[in-house]
């Protein structure tokens, strides 16, 4: 199950010669994640479970050699997990990102903290909101509330470079504009 609706899909298998559908469910995040492993230049593959490395080295039998589990790295994995979850991203320029989550939808603020340029403060948190809504999957509507741009050309410039970093996204994205109040808007597909 993911968040409202139920995920699965069909697959077409030959049996005693007769075509047979099978409904299974789609794979776990953990599994697409090692299916985009193979595209990239990986040293080692981490697991956080003893019973996933089993199964992620029989399901891709190419990547075992790279899979691990160790107990000591398992904590230091947690801590890391840990930091990915927080609510709130420091961002190099002084601006914070602040991550809100309903079940209606994701709000997402940027603050200005101790950054003194705001239109650098706001296309460095495009670039990382698009990082942040990858890493933790986040999908439905989501709202970004950036800070205020006067100028139409910063405001275009900061879509474009909001856009651009979701077009490499699995998942598709769509960033619908700037509304009056100056807020972000774009949906992030669930398949």
């Amino acid at each position: 199950r993911h968040g409202k609706a139920y995920g699965a899909k069909l697959a077409k298998v030959q049996h005693m010669d007769l075509p047979l559908g099978i409904v299974t469910l789609p794979p776990e995040p953990w599994q697409r994640a090692l299916s985009h492993a193979k595209q990239e230049n990986i040293a080692a593959i981490m697991c956080s479970e003893s019973k996933i490395l089993k199964s992620c080295q029989e399901q891709l039998p190419m990547l075992a050699p790279l899979m691990t589990y160790d107990a000591v790295v398992r904590a230091d994995l947690d801590q890391a997990c840990d930091a990915l979850a927080a609510p709130r991203i420091s961002l190099k320029c002084g601006a914070e990102l602040v991550i809100e989550s309903t079940e209606a939808l994701t709000a997402i603020d940027v603050n200005q903290a101790t950054a003194s340029h705001i239109l650098t403060a706001n296309l460095e948190a495009m670039k990382e909101t698009a990082r942040q809504i990858r890493l933790r999957d986040i999908r439905g509507i989501i709202v970004i509330d950036a800070l205020k741009l006067s100028a139409r050309t910063d405001q275009a410039k900061l879509l474009n470079i909001l856009k651009t970093a979701v077009s490499t996204d699995w998942r598709k994205v769509h960033v619908f504009g700037m509304t009056k109040l100056g807020l972000i808007e774009l949906t992030r597909s669930s398949a």
